[in-house]
This record gives structure tokens, C-alpha cells and sequence, in this order.
């Protein structure tokens, strides 16, 4: 950060060193903060947030980051996560077979409707190990008139959760190795411009 020539970022306006934090993973980010005084706060206002990990210590990290970060609009939100639970028998829900038997942290839900309805996050990428898939528990959990661009991978999409009419803005979306309902819901969006369905299953929910 220093040397012959001091300083070389303390010309730069925070508003420049936010846009360069904001292609970090956050946790790099967040450590940014050690650097100066002027960089204690930074990280508080990064127009993207990106976090991968597992265990109670990423659940902790991001519960943090959450909590302390400025509730800015988010260019993007990432979230690359192995935070699943194994369901123990009888299953909670029969029709799964040895493939899709657990359950993802209820963390990520309020992590996802935060980025997206107090920061209005333009882009969401979601990745979860897909033994485990996340099956997101509110049928209106990617409603925004924000979003513009869907990534999810490993995702449970049933009961409502194909139905994207509320997300006005919406181009680009991509489904990955997804579970989606077989007869009950039909994929609407009114915006959409691209869509990419990848290695994805189907089922039955009567």
C-alpha cells in the first residue's frame, strides 16, 4: 500500500475503492478493513456481496455481514454455500429419493429476501451442493422488480416458486442441476429474454 511513492491509493475517491472491493469475495473485502482507518468502513458499502463456505462459521460470517453492511442497492448478490442438513428416516418428504434427501440452512432465505428487498440487488447467483438442494420456503422470495439476472443452482423450485411475473425486470435466467414441479406450476416471466435449463429434474407433487 506504501513505498518510495507513498500512498498510491489515498488519491482515490472511496466511491473508486468501493467498485474495487466489490469484485472481491467479501470476506477478503471485509479483512480490508484492517488496512487504515480510511478503510475500516469500506467494505460497509460494496455494491456486491460474494460468500462461499460451510459451517457455523460462514453461518456466523454472513449473519455479520448482513447485519453490519449499509443497506445499499447490491449490483450483485453470490452465495456458493454447502450448508445442508441431512433429513435422518422417516423422510419429511416421501418423494425423495437417496439423491435429494436434507434440508439447506433457513439462513439463506432471509440472506436472499435481504439482498433483494432492502438492497435491491440487480443480480442474484445461488450455488448449493446438490445432494443437499435448497428449496427456498417463501413463494415469494425472488419477487423484485430489481432483479435482472437469475442464476440458481442446485434450487428446489415447487409450489409457486417457477413463477417470476413478479420480477418485471427480468432478462437472464439459468437453472442448474434444479428440481423442478413436473405438472403443477408453468415458468412465467413477462421480461424474459434468455433462459437456460441445465442437467435438471422434474417431479410430481400430487
Amino acid at each position: 500500500m506504501s513505498g518510495g511513492g507513498g500512498d498510491l491509493f489515498g488519491v482515490l475517491p472511496d466511491e473508486l475503492l468501493n467498485h474495487v472491493l466489490s469484485f472481491l469475495p467479501s470476506l477478503e473485502a471485509v479483512q480490508s478493513s484492517l488496512l487504515s482507518r480510511r478503510w475500516r468502513h469500506l467494505w460497509r458499502s460494496t455494491a456486491a456481496v460474494r460468500v462461499r463456505g460451510e459451517g457455523d462459521d460462514f453461518r456466523l460470517f454472513v449473519n455479520g455481514l448482513i447485519i453490519h453492511r449499509k443497506a445499499t442497492p447490491l449490483r450483485s448478490f453470490e452465495i456458493d454455500a454447502d450448508l445442508g442438513t441431512p433429513n435422518e428416516p422417516p423422510y419429511d418428504e416421501p418423494w425423495l429419493n437417496d439423491d435429494w434427501r436434507g434440508e439447506v440452512d433457513p439462513h439463506v432465505d432471509l440472506w436472499v429476501t435481504h439482498a433483494l428487498r432492502s438492497c435491491h440487488a440487480r443480480s442474484l447467483t445461488a450455488r448449493f451442493d446438490v445432494d443437499i438442494p435448497w428449496r427456498p420456503r417463501r413463494a415469494l422470495t425472488f419477487a423484485s422488480a430489481h432483479l435482472t439476472t437469475v442464476h440458481l443452482e442446485a434450487a428446489r423450485l415447487v409450489d409457486g416458486l417457477l413463477d417470476f411475473s413478479c420480477c418485471t425486470a427480468l432478462q437472464s435466467l439459468a437453472l442448474v442441476r434444479c428440481l423442478l414441479d413436473h405438472e403443477g406450476d408453468t415458468l412465467v416471466s413477462p421480461s424474459l429474454e434468455c433462459l437456460a435449463v441445465v442437467d435438471c429434474r422434474s417431479m410430481d407433487t400430487r
